[in-house]
């Protein structure tokens, strides 16, 4: 169970925080970002890597024959869940452990896969500057001698161009308003002559009622 094709490096030192903290999920990715340049830490972090992956595949799978298979079998399929979630667990609790021991726990299949993942280009790129060799440890060499410095020109400092004042334009003058024609005066037609009242009739004279005569004593 320890035999893996590839070349194992050496482990990290037992009762390693952060070598063993990369089998909690996407925490390998924050190993890879702090540890990226040892090849120990990277190991562990491309196991932890592989078996998230196979995880995240294995729920993926699920969830689709949860929604296509009959409702007769879902008992059948909950049960195979329950026992793969079971099974997880525990693979990677004994990795961590293994890995706080200071040992190297090989997952079949799921080490080889993760391996394979470059986690490298990913979330450590090797660096330009560490690759160059070190002063100290570059080979002697004659020292070419400097190259004599060119005198620097003087700046050449324009004058700056003299500002052309543009006349303000002469205000224009403001147009005379146009004379209002007064209204022709309104000839007012001659009075009709205003014929005379014909006389009125005499009315006849009303009739005088009679005396009474006087009493006699």
């Amino acid at each position: 169970m320890t035999d893996t094709p590839m070349q194992m490096p050496a482990p990290t030192p037992a009762k390693d925080v952060d070598a063993a903290i990369s089998y909690l999920g996407p925490v390998f990715i924050w190993t890879m970002m702090k540890h990226g340049d040892n090849p120990s830490y990277v190991w562990h972090a491309k196991n932890s890597a592989g078996l998230f992956a196979v995880s995240l595949a294995v729920y993926i799978v699920l969830q689709i024959l949860v929604r296509v298979m009959p409702v007769s079998l879902l008992a059948i399929l909950g049960l195979v869940t329950w026992i793969y979630n079971i099974l997880f667990a525990v693979v990677v609790i004994y990795s961590l452990w293994q890995t706080w021991s200071g040992k190297q726990f090989v997952i079949p299949f799921v080490t080889n896969f993760g391996q394979k993942i470059p986690l490298e280009k990913w979330f450590h790129p090797k660096d330009a500057s560490a690759a160059a060799p070190t002063s100290a440890a570059a080979p002697t060499t004659t020292a070419a001698p400097a190259p004599v410095a060119e005198p620097t020109p003087a700046p050449v400092v324009e004058a700056p161009a003299p500002v052309v004042e543009t006349p303000a334009p002469a205000p224009m003058p403001e147009p005379t308003p146009a004379p209002v024609p007064s209204p022709a005066p309104i000839a007012e037609a001659p009075a009709a002559p205003v014929e005379p009242a014909a006389p009125e009739a005499p009315k006849p004279a009303e009739p005088t009622p009679p005396t009474p005569p006087a009493p006699t004593v």
